[in-house]
Order: structure tokens, then sequence, then C-alpha cells
């Protein structure tokens, strides 16, 4: 029974170094398998799925709340100025700069 998972853990650490050399033709910037995000060693090993697919999973992640974080930035900041473009209709940023000139 031993014989097997031994077999078995050689089989798991071959193909996490495969992931590895995998992921390291695409991001040379990592020097070792501990440089990569441990969330995404745990899901590879968790999934049974490439460490690339899952570093790939983790950056679209972070990249996707960053981008969320961004979009709520610049719609508050909109928000609180209004559209100054728009010059049609009663609210006319120009005709109220107007009115105020001449009413105080």
């Amino acid at each position: 029974m031993e014989g097997k998972e031994t077999k078995t853990e050689t089989a798991n650490m071959q193909s996490a170094l495969t992931g590895f050399e995998l992921l390291k033709e695409h991001f040379p910037d990592f020097q070792n398998e501990d440089s990569v995000p441990e969330e995404a060693r745990a899901a590879a090993k968790e999934n049974g799925t490439e460490l690339l697919y899952e570093y790939l999973m983790l950056e679209n992640r972070r990249l996707n709340e960053l981008n969320s974080e961004l979009n709520d930035r610049i719609g508050a900041f909109t928000e609180t100025l209004g559209n100054q473009r728009d010059c049609s209709g009663i609210n006319n940023p120009l005709n109220e700069e107007f009115m105020r000139s001449l009413w105080g």
C-alpha cells in the first residue's frame, strides 16, 4: 500500500514541478515555487489544476477588484461634480452662473 502512496506523492511532486515550469515560462520573475502566492498554490493543489491557471485566476480577481474600485471612485467624482459638459436643459451650468452673477 505504501508503494502506491509513494508513487502518487512522487507523481504529484513531478506534476507540481511541471506546473511551476509552465508558470515560469510565462512569468519568468518567479524564482521558485515559494515565490508564487500561497492562495494560487493552495487552489492548484486543492482543485488539481495547473499552477499557471490558478495564478491567472488570482490575478484576474485582483485586477477586477482594482477596476471596480477605480470605477467607483470615478463614479463618486462625477456624481459630486455633476455633468459640466451637458449645456442643454434647464439646469445649464452657464445659465446658472449667469443668473448668480445677476442676482447674487
